[in-house]
């Protein structure tokens, strides 16, 4: 089980929390992450329980893919750590897929406005990874798992002593002797860090003091880093370097300087922070006038292939959203905190016959249709309902208490079978027959949108009918495996109170956080990079 909790003085608690776990199994994959139950801020030990892992800082105790700039929002191509390995499959690397921290030539492209970007993402083991360009006047490539459950962008810098990652990392480690505009971040301005003298094992790094940064799992593995800032851009060419770039910022980031563990054996380079704080990436460029608004969008596609050249599988837009990747207008759900997670309120969960990749069921097919509902404890019985959306987690999680009448609803449609995540053959027939798994989300607006747009719950419940609904198709859920050609369920019920939507509930959407407004948005897309004019709506 794996637990981190970031320390640092310049970090403010969250208003809500819950707990959500990340568990090693037999093979050492990373399955989950584990988030506190309570956000701490400590003046005098300056703790603050932010994401699944803790960081402490240290106290006195390959295809042409193309970023895409449009005026108001920058969009990146997702890249897939399954693109590493030319001959192999996704699941044959689990225990790095699993894990959260988190290739081809591609060029950016402008959106609506000049202060909206849309790069190309690439896909992981379960999570996708985008380039970060640092220093100057020659950039260097960084790839960061783009991860909506940490503050902080972190990546091994050319100080580390030990193995950072050499031989399983995709790119070097970052030389900022070679950059013009690397700084290390003085005391007096930490903004990530907490200030403290170096150690004898330390004065290699010849400065006595700086803001440091160190990140600890239960299960061993460690990072420990130093606050920096250079200057940095998103996207772009894999293989080439921009000679400008108008989206280009200064970052803090957390220039790392020892790893352990699987730190140092993950394949993307390091983590790309983009929760609701100060020290996240987005954030930053919205502080610094690059961005009009707080906010991003992720849409995320899977790809069954390995590749060293990397695969495009899905894009990230800066500052706004792209609506020519939707095929269905963007229904908003509920996001309740101001500060840190991402967080939804999940009300229900329906289980309906037959499959079916989408939230619509085709006209035809309706009278075979059957649905079960599952309901979901309100707040005042154990904040089950409380769910942060979490890009940089494999798997989805929910809480224990829902698991008796979820087998229920399952054992009903499956003739008695009851629901685990045990492994299984399927034939593909039998696959498509799984049930699909239908979140019903708290609304944005409650007295917006006519019900029969797809996305609202509409008639499944008379009650809150402009809540929102998302469809998880039995090929999001369900995960397959070469090796023993079994598929396994990757939706568990093991949460002591609320949960986590990981990656493989986002896939097959243009997810659209918008701290802005308070909200998140869905809608359904392939989420294809190269033809995002394929999606049917204008919406905004």
């Amino acid at each position: 089980m794996l637990m981190k909790t970031f320390a640092v003085a310049s970090f403010v608690a969250l208003a809500s929390v819950l707990q959500a776990r990340r568990a090693f199994g037999d093979d050492e994959r990373l399955i989950r992450r584990t988030r506190s139950n309570h956000h701490r801020y400590d003046e005098q030990g300056s703790t603050v329980s932010l994401d699944s892992t803790t960081i402490a800082t240290t106290t006195t105790t390959a295809t042409t893919n193309t970023t895409t700039f449009t005026g108001s929002f920058l969009s990146i191509p997702l890249i897939s750590h399954a693109e590493l390995f030319p001959n192999a499959t996704i699941l044959e690397h689990e225990h790095d897929r699993r894990r959260r921290r988190h290739l081809s030539s591609s060029s950016s492209r402008t959106l609506h406005s000049q202060y909206t970007q849309m790069n190309p993402l690439y896909q992981g083991y379960g999570t996708h990874y985008v380039d970060l360009w640092v220093g100057t006047p020659i950039p260097q490539r960084q790839t960061l798992i783009v991860d909506t459950g940490s503050a902080v962008t972190a990546f091994p810098c050319q100080e580390c002593v030990h193995n950072c990652g050499t031989g399983h990392h995709v790119d070097s480690y970052y030389q900022e002797s070679d950059s013009r505009t690397f700084h290390v971040v003085e005391c007096s301005r930490c903004k990530i860090g907490t200030c403290h003298h170096y150690g004898k094992q330390q004065r290699h790094l010849h400065r006595p003091k700086a803001c440091l940064v160190t990140a600890n799992y239960q299960e061993g593995s460690s990072w420990k880093a130093f606050e920096a800032s250079d200057v940095v851009y998103s996207g772009g060419p894999h293989d080439s370097i921009l000679k400008t770039n108008k989206h280009s910022f200064r970052m803090h980031f957390c220039c790392q300087t020892k790893l352990t563990g699987f730190f140092q054996t993950q394949m993307a380079d390091g983590i790309m922070g983009m929760e609701m704080a100060s020290s996240s990436m987005w954030k930053q460029m919205y502080n610094q006038g690059v961005l009009q608004e707080k906010s991003f969008a992720l849409c995320l596609s899977r790809q069954a292939t390995v590749s060293r050249s990397g695969t495009v599988a899905g894009s990230m837009t800066l500052g706004g959203v792209n609506p020519k990747l939707h095929n269905t207008n963007m229904v908003y759900a509920n996001q309740i905190n101001t500060k840190g997670w991402f967080v939804v309120r999940l009300k229900r969960l329906f289980l309906r016959t037959n499959g079916g990749e989408f939230v619509q069921v085709p006209h035809a097919d309706k009278v075979l249709v059957e649905y079960r509902q599952v309901h979901v404890l309100e707040r005042d019985d154990g904040n089950n309902d409380i769910i942060v959306l979490d890009s940089g987690t494999t798997d989805t999680y929910l809480s224990q208490t829902l698991y008796h009448d979820f087998n229920k609803a399952w054992k009903s449609l499956m003739d008695g079978r009851s629901y685990n995540n045990d492994n299984r053959r399927y034939t593909n027939d039998e696959l498509g027959l799984l049930p699909t798994i239908l979140f019903q989300l708290e609304a944005h607006d409650k007295d917006d949108g006519d019900l029969q747009t797809p996305g609202l719950v509409g008639d499944l419940d008379p009650n809150r009918p402009t809540d929102v609904l998302v469809a998880m198709p039995p090929t999001h859920y369900m995960e397959y495996n070469p090796t023993t050609k079994r598929y396994t369920s990757r939706l568990y019920f093991n949460e002591k109170k609320g949960g986590v939507l990981g990656a493989n509930f986002m896939m097959g959407h243009d997810v659209y956080f918008d701290a802005h407004r308070g909200r998140i948005g869905f809608a359904e897309s392939t989420c294809d990079y190269y033809n995002p004019n394929a999606g049917e709506n204008e919406d905004t």
